[in-house]
């Protein structure tokens, strides 16, 4: 089973929508890696505009759009599914990385022979009251296995081995919230997932944000709802775990992936 080294082929991949105040921070903070992605590519969520003249300030990204609103996951299960790359960062465009995240990510993947490594965050908080850190765990398997609900690991500051998705079945593209921590909980049971404990990601954290609007942020009843499928599924892979028996891989809602048009910047491998 091939594992990330610090020569695999990495894609940064940044999700947007209507977030174009930040994206060019977010972009100019994955040019400025030490060890750079191999190629960047926005993923649009079918804003008005799309954020063209934004990314072809830089000429090495890459603009992909989707034809239709559906939500991040959508559009990552596209990329996912389609981009030739042994591995693909994530960040949001709100967000950005500390100039080691990668070099250290991959670092870390080939020392622990990792398929899936998380990263700690520093948060920022914009017109909101700031909450206590999130601290993850250097061994998130080992953690679930002792609380299985625990949140265990940022999907949002991961390194994803490609073979690592594919073997966990994809994304749950038809939830429009709750897939990162779904899938997560699946990419325990399927590889190795490790988490460093340094703080290589920035998150900003403002009233815009899906987690702080009322309709969809932490505590809404549409992402309750969300949250208690996910957490069944999880102490349901424990107990199987414990037990000795295979864990369920299946996605809790498949979904399909998003149709991407290409908009601007290098063609990426894998896409016509």
């Amino acid at each position: 089973m091939p594992h990330l080294t610090s020569t695999s082929t990495v894609l940064a991949v940044v999700t947007h929508y209507r977030y174009e105040r930040w994206l060019a921070q977010s972009l100019r903070s994955l040019l400025d890696q030490t060890r750079r992605p191999d190629a960047i590519v926005v993923v649009d969520d079918a804003s008005v505009p799309p954020p063209t003249e934004i990314v072809q300030a830089f000429p090495e990204v890459t603009l992909m759009r989707a034809e239709a609103n559906g939500g991040p996951y959508r559009l990552l299960q596209a990329i996912f599914a389609q981009a030739a790359f042994d591995a693909f960062m994530l960040q949001d465009a709100d967000d950005w990385s500390h100039p080691e995240r990668l070099a250290l990510m991959l670092a870390a993947a080939e020392r622990s022979r990792a398929d899936m490594v998380g990263c700690q965050m520093t948060d920022v908080y914009e017109g909101l009251s700031p909450q206590a850190p999130i601290v993850v765990p250097e061994d998130p398997l080992a953690a679930a296995l002792q609380e299985p609900t625990r949140h265990v690991l940022t999907m949002g500051t991961s390194l994803i081995a490609k073979a690592l998705v594919e073997r966990s079945g994809g994304l749950s593209a038809g939830l429009r919230f709750g897939a990162d921590s779904e899938f997560t909980r699946r990419a325990l049971f399927a590889g190795t997932v490790v988490n460093i404990p340094d703080a290589c990601y920035f998150r900003r954290i403002h009233a815009e944000s899906a987690t702080q609007s009322k309709e969809t942020g932490y505590g809404s009843p549409l992402r309750r709802s969300i949250q208690l499928r996910v957490q069944e599924r999880a102490r349901h892979n424990v107990a199987q775990f414990l037990a000795g028996q295979p864990s369920d891989l299946t996605p809790l809602d498949p979904g399909e992936s998003a149709r991407l048009i290409h908009l601007a910047g290098p063609r990426l491998r894998g896409f016509p």
